[in-house]
C-alpha cells in the first residue's frame, strides 16, 4: 500500500518537536530552565528588598524562587515548540505544500518527502497511537513518523494501512 498526500507545516514541524519533548536533551534542558528562572528571580527579589529586613528578603526570594521556577517549567515546551517550528518554517520556505508518500518494502515504513527518502525499520517499532489530529508511529530513539487522519482517504484506507503495518512488523498497533 502507499499513502500519498499533500503535507503542509504542521506535518512538518509535529514528528521534530514530538521528537525532542520526549527526548533526554529535552529534559534536561527543561530542568536547567527551571533552575535557572528560580535562581534569577529568587537573586531579584532579594536585591529588590535588600534594605528591607532579612525576613522580607528571606520571604520574597522563597516567593520569587517559586514564581521563577513555575514560570519557566510551564513555558519550556511552547517556546520550544515556537523555536522548532520557527526554524522548520526557515527550512521549508517555498517549498511546503509538498507530496509525502509512505509504503512500506522489505520490513520498513519509507517515507518520501522534500526529496528525502526515510526508512525505518519496522523491527524497531514500539508503538502505533492515534488521536483526533494524527496516527503516530514511534520507532523509539531512531525517529518518529506522524501522519495526519486527513491523508487518509476513507477509514477503510487507515485500517488497511494499519494492517498492513501490523503484518509487516508483526505485533499488534495500538490505535
Amino acid at each position: 500500500m502507499t499513502l500519498t498526500y499533500e503535507s503542509n507545516l504542521d506535518d512538518v514541524s509535529e514528528p521534530a518537536i514530538r521528537h525532542f519533548l520526549r527526548s533526554k536533551t529535552a529534559r534536561n534542558a527543561r530542568f536547567r530552565s527551571t533552575i535557572s528562572g528560580l535562581i534569577v528571580c529568587a537573586a531579584a527579589i532579594i536585591f529588590i528588598f535588600r534594605e528591607r529586613d532579612a525576613v522580607v528578603m528571606l520571604i520574597g526570594g522563597i516567593v520569587g524562587a517559586i514564581f521563577g521556577a513555575t514560570i519557566n517549567y510551564f513555558t519550556y515546551v511552547p517556546t520550544v515548540t515556537r523555536r522548532i517550528r520557527k526554524h522548520m518554517e526557515r527550512e521549508t520556505e517555498g517549498k511546503l505544500p509538498a507530496e509525502t508518500i509512505y509504503h512500506f518494502r522489505e520490513r520498513k515504513l519509507i517515507c518520501d518527502h522534500l526529496g528525502t527518502t526515510i526508512a525505518l525499520s519496522l523491527t524497531d517499532l514500539q508503538r502505533v497511537t492515534e488521536d483526533v489530529e494524527r496516527i503516530e508511529i514511534c520507532f523509539g530513539s531512531t525517529g518518529l513518523c506522524t501522519i495526519p487522519l486527513r491523508a487518509f482517504e476513507s477509514p477503510e484506507q487507515k485500517v488497511t494501512f494499519l494492517e498492513q503495518l501490523n503484518s509487516e512488523q508483526g505485533v499488534v498497533p495500538n490505535p
